[in-house]
């Protein structure tokens, strides 16, 4: 059900803030994120025996999901966490990430393509002159954010900023990555609008005072979630686009 209320007075749209996986792309991270975990520890598996490889990787997702350090980006979270000192040798394994996600990961696309909408919406931002945003969650390299991009169809939209674990510094569900987003494009919160279909990893921007719609094609099951200011099918934040 669409929840659209129409323009509120005072308010005029800037910025659109578009998650990618499940949002503008039809993947399903439940389907997909084993699989990837699986094929990357595979093709690591001679320098660590992939369950142990799987452990390190998840400890080092898990830290760069609770940092709060504004002064480490993502990367550098992982790579202190995951190249614990002694413990693993970097220049054995960081070629072999970098060989991966330029080889193998494309390898990952099970006939992904654009959630019905997404190039409307994104069609529609441009039209209005809008600042759009990629925020999908900065947990995998850049190489990896563009990939996906290419199964959505979406690698030559001109986004302003493409949120990756290279420069980004915080991760969704906290705040400061909607933060971060704002300031470095010099939005305000009441003029942004983030569209995804997590109820709380994308809908907690709302508690920043920023509109939000929650995308229900592919939307993820959580017992915690955060009301959004609208909701429905991806196709339906057009004319949200439009009026606001």
């Amino acid at each position: 059900m669409l929840l659209f209320p129409g323009k509120k007075e005072g308010f005029n749209l800037q910025a659109v803030l578009f998650d990618l996986d499940g949002t503008l792309l039809n993947l399903d991270i439940d389907e997909f994120f084993p699989r990837y975990l699986k094929k990357l520890s595979q093709k690591l598996s001679h320098l660590m025996e992939p369950e142990k490889f799987i452990d390190h990787l998840m400890v080092a997702t898990r830290a760069m999901l609770e940092n709060t350090d504004p002064g480490k980006t993502n990367q550098d979270v992982f790579m202190e966490t995951f190249f614990a000192p002694g413990e693993l040798k970097v220049e054995e394994f960081f070629p072999q990430f970098e060989k991966f996600y330029a080889r193998d990961f494309p390898l990952l696309n099970n006939g992904y393509g654009p959630v019905p909408g997404a190039h409307e919406a994104l069609k529609v931002s441009r039209e209005r002159g809008l600042k759009i945003v990629l925020a999908t969650n900065p947990l995998f390299p850049k190489e990896a954010v563009l990939e996906r991009m290419r199964w959505a169809n979406i690698q030559d939209q001109p986004f302003d900023l493409i949120s990756s674990y290279e420069h980004m510094h915080f991760c969704k569900p906290n705040p400061q990555y909607f933060e971060e987003v704002l300031s470095r494009l010099n939005l305000v919160p009441e003029e942004t609008l983030m569209v995804g279909n997590d109820p709380l990893e994308d809908m907690i921007a709302g508690k920043l005072g920023i509109k939000t719609f929650l995308a229900e094609d592919y939307l993820v099951e959580r017992q915690e979630s955060i009301p959004p200011d609208f909701r429905g099918q991806l196709r339906e934040v057009v004319p949200i686009i439009k009026e606001l």
